[in-house]
């Protein structure tokens, strides 16, 4: 798709805070795919240019990794505090093209040789200990993405790790399902003597939220009060 077509995805503003209130399930996977693709011609520019110096190879891959904190970073927040069975199924749409977009720059010979030039040549010298520091982490993340690898090895590693991503994904999922599965009703008000005021209407209101075909209301003082997983009701309950 060309840019017209994209102009008001919020997930593909670079500026500012991410647009948290505009993101939909719907923008996910045209957005990730659009700087996926963009990201793999830009990568190969990369590659094909790359030079031992801070701004010929440093800069340009910090540039290549800005869209992904847009477009993808917001994604797994939204998970975590609005998920949705919709919103679930766009982000594993495109979750194996993400990892394996992030195997691919890992992987890539050219960079992390580029990478070892610089550290160990006269330009190391030349970058002060916070890029040095990104050089050195960099380069680890290449090896322990398997950079050396090749054949039947390397594609084995990037099984795994897709592999391990989808799992990854499937356990938060079911950690949150559980989590928000579970409740505990009181009805005694000896029972929450010495409970917070807060906590006294909030898990009135959870009560009231999760049974609103009950005609008396629960209240702060009179309860029931509903206690649940969620932390602003999990914390000052314990």
């Amino acid at each position: 798709k060309d840019d017209t077509s994209l102009q008001d995805n919020p997930l593909l503003q670079k500026t500012d805070l991410p647009l948290f209130d505009q993101i939909k399930p719907e923008h996910v996977i045209p957005a990730d795919r659009h700087i996926l693709s963009r990201a793999e011609t830009n990568l190969q520019k990369i590659e094909k240019n790359a030079a031992p110096t801070w701004n010929d190879l440093l800069k340009p891959l910090e540039e290549l990794e800005v869209p992904f904190e847009y477009a993808w970073g917001p994604i797994g927040h939204l998970l975590g505090v609005k998920n949705s069975e919709e919103l679930r199924d766009a982000h594993e749409s495109v979750l194996n093209e993400v990892v394996s977009f992030s195997l691919r720059l890992n992987q890539s010979p050219v960079i992390y040789k580029t990478l070892e030039v610089i550290r160990n040549g006269d330009e190391w010298t030349k970058l002060d200990p916070a890029q040095q520091r990104v050089i050195e982490l960099k380069l680890r993340a290449a090896r322990h993405a398997g950079v050396a690898l090749e054949g039947q090895e390397k594609e084995r590693v990037n099984e795994i790790a897709n592999e391990l991503s989808q799992l990854q994904t499937k356990f938060s999922n079911n950690v949150l399902d559980a989590t928000k599965q579970f409740s505990l009703t009181i009805t005694k008000p000896e029972d929450i003597k010495g409970w917070p005021e807060n906590l006294k209407q909030l898990s009135a209101q959870s009560y009231n939220q999760e049974n609103p075909e009950d005609e008396k209301k629960a209240s702060g003082d009179a309860g029931p009060w509903r206690i649940t997983l969620d932390l602003p009701s999990f914390i000052p309950f314990m």
